[in-house]
């Protein structure tokens, strides 16, 4: 697999992800079908440039499990996001109803109270007239 004479298997590499040293001109996967978008050649990270394939594709195994975890821990955080504002639209729901039950109770007291005083009125009305009856004799 190794057509350029390199030992370090960077040549295979290149020929099965159709890198700038490959003999498939911009036919491999890297390429995924275009003829480059750049005039320049992408340059490989030094942290991988002496790995094997076979290196290559166990950290991208690695790095996609360790994804994994991090996307089930966020999975598990927004579930109980979730939860949590569940349980509170709930309250609030519950105080909502409070709320209205109170103002009703409000209401209809305000409404007693305003017929109560306008009795009060009526009978201290009829009470000075009363009076002034009396006075007059």
């Amino acid at each position: 697999m190794d057509s350029g004479g390199s030992s370090n298997g960077q040549s295979g590499r290149y020929a099965l992800l159709g890198g700038p040293r490959s003999n498939t001109s911009g036919h491999g996967i890297a390429d995924m079908g275009t003829i480059g978008w750049s005039s320049e050649d992408p340059e490989e990270p030094e942290s991988t440039q002496n790995f094997s394939v076979p290196q290559l594709r166990d950290q991208h195994y690695s790095i996609i499990a360790e994804q994994d975890r991090g996307l089930e821990a966020l999975s598990e955080v927004i579930s109980r996001q979730k939860k949590i504002a569940t349980v509170i639209g709930d309250e609030v729901d519950y105080q909502n109803d409070l709320i209205e039950d109170i103002t009703d109770h409000v209401d209809r007291t305000r409404d007693r109270l305003v017929g109560e005083t306008s009795r009060v009125r009526t009978i201290d009305r009829k009470d000075n007239t009363c009076g002034n009856l009396y006075n007059n004799f």
